[in-house]
């Protein structure tokens, strides 16, 4: 057993845990889960949407999402993965328009 790996929380435990808590209604953890987001949801959005006018419209797009269906998430290990996708569909959404 490494002993240099107990007790280390990894990313996706310390976002499912900010999650949960953001989803019982804690505003200090939505307020964290939403500034540990908007780096990846930035990154991520120049990644799908290039580097145009609309980059951090789409980002700004996905945190509200977040912020609003926080307690729809139904696995909370796998955020990132519901933030990549929210960004992915809100930069098609603003393609089409």
């Amino acid at each position: 057993m490494d002993t240099a790996a107990v007790g280390k929380v990894t990313p996706a435990e310390d976002y499912a845990a900010l999650v949960r808590d953001a989803a019982a209604g804690d505003p200090a953890a939505m307020e964290r889960l939403l500034v540990r987001a908007q780096a990846s949801a930035y990154r991520f959005s120049v990644m799908v949407c290039g580097r145009t006018d609309e980059t951090e419209d789409v980002m700004q797009e996905a945190l509200v999402s977040t912020y609003k269906h926080a307690r729809e998430i139904r696995e909370p290990e796998a955020f990132r993965a519901w933030l990549f996708r929210t960004v992915r569909n809100a930069c098609l959404l603003s393609r089409r328009k």
